[in-house]
């Protein structure tokens, strides 16, 4: 499927099906983050990068394992390169693929610019050190609001009203109904330190695109690649 950003790519049948007799040339070297692997339901994913002058069989090099050899002779093929658009980040790059992907082995190469990181400002550093002290409070505050530290050997659920022996609990569940032994003022805390924490990731986060958009760029592809194993 191709979509309306993208009224131009290339697509290759397949370089890699098993029935490709002359060697292929190697792939540049895949500058940037490393490659990004998750295995879900017996599907593996990888996002690879690769620089923008890449040939496309340069780019399905990439794929020449993502195969099962006991289901399959090679690279099912299924790769849309797509050359017309650049994306400003890593991250805009990887939600078009996902935009682009159908479900089924739908695997894209993408292009974006890979900025240098540049350095940090003295509002991220200082966002940076709020975060590590909250971090710190968040931890000192689950420590000491676990009921494995409280004195009584028996701790009531106020949920099924069962009395548990501290030895059989675990992370301040009850064992019985599996809702938390913790007092409704403890788990609205924890949530409010935590809320803060990610609110402040997420602007550091912001604030570092932004920085590092100013910096030189270089154009590179991004690669997902997706095979049942």
């Amino acid at each position: 499927m191709i979509s309306n950003d993208f009224p131009a790519v290339t697509r290759v049948a397949a370089f890699f099906s098993g029935s490709c007799k002359s060697p292929c040339p190697p792939a540049p070297p895949a500058t940037g983050a490393p490659v990004k692997k998750e295995t879900i339901m017996g599907h593996q994913i990888e996002y690879h990068t690769i620089s923008a002058d890449a040939t496309d069989r340069q780019i399905f090099n990439l794929a020449k394992y993502a195969y099962d050899p006991q289901e399959a002779s090679g690279y099912h093929g299924n790769l849309t390169i797509h050359r017309n658009k650049t994306y400003d980040s890593r991250e805009e790059a990887e939600k078009a693929i996902e935009r682009l992907d159908t479900g089924f082995y739908s695997d894209h190469a993408v292009l974006f610019y890979r900025h240098e990181q540049g350095k940090p400002t003295a509002q991220m550093k200082s966002i940076s050190d709020q975060i590590v002290k909250l971090n710190q409070r968040y931890n000192e505050y689950l420590e000491k609001h676990d009921v494995k530290n409280f004195k009584a050997s028996f701790i009531g659920c106020p949920k099924c009203q069962s009395k548990i022996a501290k030895t059989y609990i675990k992370n301040s569940i009850c064992p019985v109904c599996f809702s938390s032994l913790k007092s409704t003022s403890t788990i609205e805390e924890e949530k409010k330190i935590s809320a803060r924490i990610k609110e402040l990731q997420q602007k550091y986060h912001d604030l570092s695109e932004a920085n590092n958009k100013k910096m030189p760029a270089k154009k590179m592809f991004l690669v997902k690649i997706e095979w049942h194993c």
